[in-house]
């Protein structure tokens, strides 16, 4: 796979796999992680690591990176299910990470495309986000008190421009350019909300399994006040 940087006024986007980006990024200089990489659902190929065991083996060796680039009071936010996050809690037990609090995503309803056709799945359903931290942070976490975040698919629609500039050879002109980069795409104001509650200004963020580039899109629109750097893959 080609490796492509792409420098921004704050961070930089690295189109690679995160192993080929690990290495340029100093020990010790990451204050946040977020993580959404595979679920173990089976939903595609780069998803369908077999059991606990085979979720464990393919996250093994990002973790043992963020071990060596995230400073000694970082957060890692891992992204996930009830099961996948059972599976690697202690994948991140022994390698030093303590979870504090899980955050639940009420998604509400969860519309599947079928046919070109969105309909509800089910009536309920959740995405669960593990938050660990090693040592203690100098500073107070200043994200909200609550666990549940509710931010319904519907509204996600404020988000959908986006796709305009980040899907290559798609127009403003074609009738599908508001269409979302992802069918189960999170709000942006998520990873907001994450970098500002466990990271200060100026501090180095990483996202190594980018996606919708959510964290990019979050720092770059923040104030020079408030703006934190990034890497993301």
């Amino acid at each position: 796979m080609t490796h492509t940087i792409h420098n921004l006024a704050r961070g930089a986007i690295h189109v690679a796999r995160a192993e080929a980006v690990y290495p340029s990024i100093a020990d010790g200089s990451v204050a946040l992680v977020i993580s959404d990489g595979p679920y173990g659902m089976g939903k595609a190929a780069w998803d369908r690591q077999k059991g606990e065991d085979g979720l464990r083996a393919w996250y093994r060796p990002h973790v043992e990176a963020w071990g060596r680039v995230c400073a000694a009071d970082a957060t890692v936010y891992v992204w996930g299910t009830d099961d996948s996050a059972s599976a690697l809690r202690p994948l991140m037990r022994e390698h030093g990470w303590t979870k504090r609090v899980r955050v639940t995503w009420d998604k509400q309803r969860s519309p599947i495309l079928i046919q070109w056709r969105f309909v509800d799945a089910w009536p309920d359903v959740t995405e669960v986000c593990d938050v660990y931290m090693r040592g203690v942070p100098p500073f107070a976490m200043s994200g909200p008190s609550s666990c549940v975040w509710v931010e319904p698919f519907s509204d996600l629609d404020r988000e959908r421009l986006r796709s305009t500039v980040m899907v290559r050879g798609r127009k403003a002109s074609d009738p599908d350019h508001l269409g979302a980069l992802h069918p189960c795409q999170k709000p942006l104001t998520f990873s907001d909300r994450i970098v500002r509650a466990s990271s200060r200004p100026g501090d180095l963020c990483l996202e190594p399994f980018g996606g919708t580039l959510r964290m990019a899109v979050a720092i770059e629109r923040m104030s020079d006040a408030d703006a934190r750097r990034y890497v993301l893959k």
